[in-house]
């Protein structure tokens, strides 16, 4: 069983024509390599690519935006859960 996780934080605005703007942040990675990886794997899933926040700009998200939600990957299924902060 193979199982991929990670935290990220969703924000939608428009733009100055009334367009959506769908925005995917997510912490900062620990290293480059698994940082790549995730990328990848977000993007895939997402269909765009994530932003990566600092953290003091994560702790910005999370008190605009609320608690992040975590994206679960387990054997190719995945699944969105909330996340308690």
């Amino acid at each position: 069983m193979r199982i991929k996780s990670c935290e990220f934080i969703e924000t939608r605005n428009t733009d100055a024509l009334g367009n959506e703007i769908k925005s995917i942040f997510v912490p900062r990675p620990t290293n480059y390599f698994s940082g790549w990886a995730r990328h990848q794997w977000l993007k895939k899933h997402f269909g765009q690519k994530c932003s990566i926040a600092s953290p003091e700009f994560w702790n910005v998200l999370v008190e605009r935006h609320g608690s992040p939600k975590k994206l679960i990957e387990e054997d190719s299924v995945f699944r969105i859960e909330e996340c308690d902060q």
